[in-house]
């Protein structure tokens, strides 16, 4: 139907952030079954599809596209990402329709300081937080670290 949104997701499996997404996916399309999820490994469909852009994500309704995030891992917080994070951002979009209290995100953003500039940092920033702006810093992959 014409008023159905369809989330497309490009992958490669031995991309680590691809395979989060993917299972945050499953999950999602068994949650919102007026969404219509579609994964498809990347090079198979888009020739020449860089694996420093995957996960990609293409947003749809009536075939019209609404929105595209190549790469979007960092959209939902990079490796811990979660199906909050990622339904976060997809009901911001209009996708689904469940409203958060607050930015999932925000919350990744603290633990990404803690672990990168320890517990005193992360306490200063959240004294220091403007609560009318988005300054929001995420790392992306925490997992290239411990590689």
């Amino acid at each position: 139907p014409e008023d159905t949104f369809v989330v497309i997701v490009l992958y490669q499996t031995y991309v680590p952030a691809s395979l989060v997404l993917l299972e945050i996916m499953d999950r999602l399309a068994r949650k919102h079954v007026n969404v219509k999820f579609i994964k498809a490994v990347a090079t198979s469909c888009v020739e020449n599809f860089h694996d420093n852009h995957c996960p990609g994500m293409f947003m749809y309704k009536g075939g019209e596209l609404l929105h595209s995030d190549v790469p979007c891992a960092d959209l939902f917080g990079g490796m811990r990402m979660t199906e909050h994070t990622v339904e976060y951002v997809l009901a911001e979009r209009g996708l689904i329709d469940i409203e958060f209290d607050e930015d999932p995100r925000d919350k990744l953003k603290l633990m990404n300081m803690v672990l990168k500039h320890g517990k005193d940092v992360a306490r200063r920033h959240e004294n220091d937080v403007d609560s009318d702006g988005d300054d929001r810093e995420y790392v992306n992959n925490q997992y290239q670290k411990y590689r």
